[in-house]
């Protein structure tokens, strides 16, 4: 009786009295699936070479170099003026310890609560939106890894020449983004079926657990172990820049193929090694890369600055590991996963199922229990289509190569999608959720404030901060930016892959790249479906 009872209940849109956003117009998306077909018709009909733009090996922005022009002096030592950044690293976290203030201290109104407003809504949209242009630039002025940094070694910037950690290796074990998929996991479970969103106080607990975690990780293993192995943010940020216009890279790469040195990788007397252990005339991805600038100040030569150049442009070549790929599939699977516990069908689809476990004799906390069984299944799902994908392209594609390195390496198509659905979904919420943030600013902690009155969220929900014709128009072209850079990357990838040796085979490519492409195609489909339908406004 209940099995049909959440089928039914599962499709039918909840009646009740909770505010929701409206989703994308259908005439939007028609046109966006039509420009989708295009593409997808384009790539498909274009087997061949896709000529790779000059753009993929990046032209200099900070500084002279192959292709650039040179740049005024006083930009050049503004960017490599280290004081600059420890300012504004010590601002991010006061403002952070603000945040924990008020999240500890404040009201529980989630709404009047500088902590939930400011993380959940604010500081994680701007933070993805702002990778695009600046890549992880995050990383450099996180609070967590500095003020960790800060209590380990007792000083602001210079480096310490005492010991101040074991500095042990990593186990080999874990030397992978294993651990960061699993913490992204946990993060999201506690997240969406506890509710941290919610609570300011768990939203506190939960930011001063970084702090401890990056801290301990500091005391015992080298560097910066936490935040290449095991930070959720930190790697989903650097897998996200692969879609940056921007990156730290050599402005000329002869300079660094000559060096000996490597300041950029051991440091100096004064300035640290590169935290993620890497060389930067080497660096080929932005995936472990925090944008610190250690490597900009440590170098002799000046030669390490930001340079332009095509996004996905370093993924369209590029080779990846199976963890690596794991994670990739784990940050698609719960981006869409996100979306989906907003749709107005999400709470009376669990109540439903919890009901029938209950039924079951699952008396224990059967809420939970649905919503893991969910979570499950939403993660799982994706995991499992995208290995059969890969196993049709390769098989098409005449079985070159190894099936194991096609699974690897095609992980790279599925970034643009993640990443753009990421921020069409997170767009509608700062769009409608920071109308009155300034009151929110003023009074950070919520002292004497109510929850939100039905006239508030109303008033909220018909006076959008961004125009709503421009929100609906703005995920649409984010979606279609996804779908034509994932494709964009999947043809190279396909070809890179199916060809043997130094002979290119054009039917394989065409034969495997099908696959690949229509997979894309109905990942986008299903991101543009989520942002089409209502989505519930977090509570007040």
């Amino acid at each position: 009786m209940y099995l049909s009872s959440f089928s039914l209940n599962f499709f039918v849109l909840d009646a009740g009295n909770a505010m929701h956003h409206p989703g994308v117009p259908v005439s939007l998306a028609q046109a966006a699936l039509l420009v989708m077909s295009l593409v997808l018709a384009w790539y498909l009909r274009s087997p061949g070479r896709l000529p790779v733009s000059a753009c993929a090996a990046g032209s200099s922005v900070t500084g002279a170099g192959p292709g650039a022009g040179s740049m005024p002096a006083w930009l050049l030592r503004l960017m490599r003026n280290y004081r600059l950044l420890v300012t504004m690293r010590v601002l991010v976290a006061s403002f952070f310890l603000l945040i924990v203030y008020a999240g500890l201290f404040g009201t529980p109104y989630p709404a009047r609560n500088m902590a939930t407003v400011m993380t959940w809504t604010v500081w994680w949209t701007v933070v993805v939106l702002a990778v695009i242009f600046v890549g992880s630039l995050w990383c450099a002025v996180c609070p967590w890894d500095n003020i960790a940094a800060w209590l380990v070694k007792r000083r602001l910037w210079r480096r310490q020449s005492a010991p101040y950690s074991l500095a042990l290796r990593v186990p080999r074990v874990f030397r992978n983004v294993g651990l960061a998929a699993l913490a992204f996991i946990v993060l999201s479970w506690f997240e969406l079926g506890y509710g941290i969103t919610l609570s300011p106080y768990a939203t506190a607990v939960l930011a001063l657990l970084l702090v401890v975690a990056a801290t301990v990780s500091m005391l015992v293993f080298e560097r910066r172990s936490f935040c290449r192995y095991v930070c959720p943010v930190g790697r989903t940020l650097g897998f996200y820049s692969h879609v940056s216009v921007t990156a730290l890279r050599p402005i000329d790469p002869a300079v660094c193929a000559d060096c000996k040195t490597l300041e950029c990788y051991h440091g100096t007397a004064q300035v640290d090694p590169c935290p993620t252990q890497l060389v930067i005339g080497r660096t080929k991805q932005n995936t472990y890369c925090i944008s610190c600038g250690n490597c900009v100040v440590a170098c002799p030569h000046q030669n390490v600055g930001w340079r332009l150049r095509m996004p996905g442009s370093e993924s369209m070549h590029a080779h990846a590991t199976t963890a690596e790929a794991m994670f990739v599939l784990t940050l698609l699977s719960l981006s869409l996963f996100h979306g989906v516990t907003m749709l107005p069908v999400w709470e009376p689809g669990i109540n439903t199922l919890s009901r029938f476990l209950s039924e079951l004799g699952l008396y224990y906390n059967t809420y939970l229990a649905s919503f893991s069984l969910v979570m499950l299944v939403c993660l799982v799902l994706p995991w499992l289509l995208y290995f059969g994908v890969v196993r049709l392209a390769w098989f098409f594609s005449g079985r070159r190569g190894s099936a194991q390195q096609w699974f690897a390496d095609l992980s790279f198509v599925l970034i643009p999608v993640a990443f753009f659905y990421h921020v069409a979904h997170n767009l509608a919420h700062l769009a409608r959720e920071t109308h009155g943030l300034s009151g929110v600013l003023l009074n950070p902690a919520g002292w004497g404030a109510l929850p939100l009155t039905g006239a508030e969220k109303h008033s909220r929900h018909l006076n959008p901060l961004i125009d709503q014709e421009v929100v609906f128009v703005l995920q649409v072209v984010l979606v279609i930016a996804g779908f034509w850079l994932s494709a964009r990357i999947a043809h190279s990838q396909v070809r890179k892959l199916a060809t043997n040796r130094n002979q290119a085979q054009a039917g394989g490519q065409s034969r495997g790249l099908f696959p690949v492409l229509l997979f894309v195609f109905l990942l986008s489909g299903f991101g543009l479906w989520l942002l089409m339908q209502p989505m519930a406004m977090r509570g007040g």
